[in-house]
């Protein structure tokens, strides 16, 4: 029994499958059930979608019986304790009621004719010959080819009263499977039944359908050439889509080119500017340290010819006292007794000029201009005349130990005193 039962299931699982449906949508785009008779057929995909289909259709359903007895004698020799025979009309009779009520869409297929004929040509060959050949007979002659479907599924029930059961592919008895088949087609068919006596059922006109082969091949050849137009002009709009996109990355890379050219040219642009700004800069600070220099080689120059020009005047100075000098000592000489009145006036400057300095250092401390110059008796020695008064001696002390206001007025004191001395030499000669 459970060979029996895997048997029956794979045999309605195969049968359900409704290849009409499946090619119709495939071919047409539609469900052959909501055209024409609505019959998941052959006949009806001849109707409605065409020759093609309608042939693959009904090669799709003959092999359904097919595959089903196949399955049916490996799953027999798997089970020899099992009747073959038995699982051979088991699989032909559920492959049929698969087709006719497939699970898979809806319990609505067609009418079993095609798988039938599968089956029966599975079981006995030579029975299924005549009843196809008798079958194309009446349908030629009626132009209908549910007469011709009904008339076969009789002539197979009425073979198999007449057939031994050793002439099919596994001995048994078939009549009650024969018969059982013949009752699912005739079934399937009562509508066709009841056009049929009431003389509205549908005629196959093959003349037409030889017309409508010459227009479909017509159609298919101007279909195929318009999806070759179509496939023209897609292909054509796509290299222009990508010859307008090539040209708009094109002409995207050349502005962001041009803008990074830009860019870059600005930014060389700002370098150059700051670094001619720098070396403006540099330029200027040269010329500003070269102006200082300049100035500073000038001060020092001036300063030179300054001390230059003092020494200078020191030099005649010098000679011109050297000279003073030799007259007085000559002076002296003779007037021994004017000595006491020659070192008066040296005394009074000597005390003049301390006066001058001291005034001045408290002046200077008072304003806080100036450091204090040292007092007269640190600076120079007055105890010897003649070194106090000795030229050179006396300018180097003023330049050095005086401020400029104290050696202008001891260079008068001392003019005014050596004026007077050279007076009083004078009067005593």
């Amino acid at each position: 029994m459970v060979a029996v039962f895997i048997v029956a299931v794979i045999a309605y699982l195969i049968g359900s499958i409704s290849s009409s449906v499946i090619i119709s949508k495939k071919f047409a785009g539609f469900d052959v059930r909501e055209k024409g008779s609505g019959n998941a057929g052959t006949t009806n995909v001849l109707r409605t979608v065409g020759k093609k289909a309608a042939l693959i259709t009904l090669i799709c359903d003959v092999l359904k019986g097919v595959i089903a007895i196949g399955v049916a004698l490996l799953v027999g020799s798997n089970f020899p304790e099992v009747n073959r025979a038995l699982l051979v009309q088991v699989a032909g009779i559920l492959v049929v009621i698969g087709h006719t009520f497939p699970i898979f869409f809806k319990f609505k297929g067609g009418k079993g004719v095609a798988t039938s004929l599968g089956v029966l040509l599975m079981t006995n060959w030579q029975v299924g010959l005549i009843c196809l050949v008798f079958a194309i007979m009446l349908m030629a002659v009626t132009k209908m080819v549910s007469l011709g479907s009904i008339s076969a599924a009789v002539l197979f029930a009425t073979l198999a009263l007449f057939t031994s059961g050793d002439r099919y592919i596994v001995e048994g008895n078939y009549v009650v499977f024969a018969i059982i088949l013949a009752f699912i087609v005739i079934f399937n068919h009562r509508s066709n039944l009841k056009r049929i006596s009431e003389g509205t059922e549908n005629k196959l006109d093959f003349e037409k359908l030889f017309k409508n082969a010459v227009e479909e091949r017509k159609e298919a050849k101007r279909r195929a050439e318009e999806e070759k137009a179509e496939k023209e002009r897609l292909e054509k709009e796509r290299l222009e889509r990508e010859k307008a996109e090539k040209e708009r990355e094109e002409k995207e890379r050349a502005e962001r080119e041009k803008e990074e050219r830009e860019r870059r040219e600005k930014e060389r642009a700002e370098r150059e500017k700051a670094e001619k700004e720098r070396e403006e800069q540099e330029k200027a600070q040269r010329e500003q340290e070269e102006k200082e220099r300049q100035e500073r080689e000038e001060a020092e120059k001036e300063a030179e010819e300054n001390d230059e020009a003092e020494e200078t005047e020191e030099v005649s100075e010098e000679s011109v006292e050297e000279n003073n000098d030799e007259e007085n000592e000559t002076a002296e000489e003779t007037t021994a007794d004017n000595t006491e009145n020659d070192e008066a006036p040296a005394e009074n400057v000597e005390d003049m000029i301390d006066d001058v300095i001291i005034k001045n250092n408290e002046k200077t401390q008072n304003d806080s201009e100036n450091p204090p110059v040292e007092n007269s008796e640190e600076v120079y020695n007055t105890e010897d005349e003649d070194t106090f008064f000795d030229g050179k001696k006396r300018k180097k002390i003023r330049r050095r130990f005086t401020t400029k206001e104290d050696r202008k007025a001891i260079e008068k004191m001392v003019r005014e005193a050596e004026e007077k001395r050279k007076k009083s030499s004078g009067e005593n000669q």
